[in-house]
């Protein structure tokens, strides 16, 4: 990558990035910078949506967990409670 330039370095290979990209490569010479691989972006990840206990064997608990997991408890704890 030495030597080369750009009119624009994004940084993140997530959904924003991609779409920045996307959106400036017509008219700018643009460099797209990510930790890895683009499908190891938090965007490829995410599950989205919203959760909630419906069933009367279904707990916000399980749901607490479940996210845990799916987080691979690198979720801030703090965030996952709001």
């Amino acid at each position: 990558m030495a030597g080369q330039t750009a009119d624009v370095v994004i940084i993140g290979s997530g959904v924003a990035g991609l779409m920045t990209a996307h959106l400036l490569a017509d008219d700018l010479n643009v460099i797209l910078i990510t930790k890895s691989k683009v499908s190891k972006s938090n965007s490829s990840w995410a599950q989205g949506g919203m959760a909630a206990s419906l069933g009367k064997d279904d707990t916000w608990q399980q749901h607490f967990v479940d996210t845990l997991k799916a987080g691979r408890i690198i979720i801030m704890n703090s965030m996952l409670n709001i």
